[in-house]
């Protein structure tokens, strides 16, 4: 599965050996966080690596290996290798600041792509979890075409 901390507090992110421009904030490299919302789920980023990380489901032992795969403003695809294929999230970064201590990353569900997908055909607006802590805004990358003008609001980078 994937997953994402802030503060104690984590989503899901999962992935695979990613390839592209695309890695996580220093702020977050060689640490593991705890979740709030999920106290049965660490995150740790790789120190190595900065495209890694590991998600650990304390109650059973499992861990799945995730990878930041492309990166645009505070919009990451993610992948996952599951059942011999890539599997892709879009995660939302809602901290840009990187002085906190913390993260906290709005997350899509899991899918299979064709492979080489863009960061705008994993990242296409809807599907974002939780739904509920922190207004989300804009929901796909700036870099992305507005395709759905009633689901989808296009990111400024500017103004993040």
């Amino acid at each position: 599965m994937k997953v994402a901390v802030i503060s104690g507090f984590i989503c899901m992110i999962t992935g695979a050996i990613a390839s592209g421009f695309c890695s996580f904030p220093c702020n977050l490299r060689g640490r593991s966080y705890k979740s709030n919302l999920f106290p049965d789920i660490t995150t740790e980023f790789f120190a190595d690596d900065p495209t890694g990380y590991n998600v650990t489901f304390t109650s059973t032992g499992t861990v799945f290996t995730g990878y930041c795969y492309a990166r645009a403003g505070e919009f990451y695809a993610v992948r996952r290798r599951m059942d011999n294929k890539w599997q892709y999230s879009c995660a939302k970064d809602m901290l840009l600041d990187t002085t906190y201590d913390a993260f906290l990353y709005y997350i899509t569900p899991w899918y299979f792509f064709p492979p080489s997908p863009t960061i705008c055909d994993v990242c296409k607006g809807s599907g974002f979890f939780p739904e509920d802590l922190k207004e989300l805004g804009c929901n796909i990358p700036e870099v992305c075409p507005v395709t759905d003008v009633t689901n989808q609001e296009q990111c400024d980078s500017c103004s993040a």
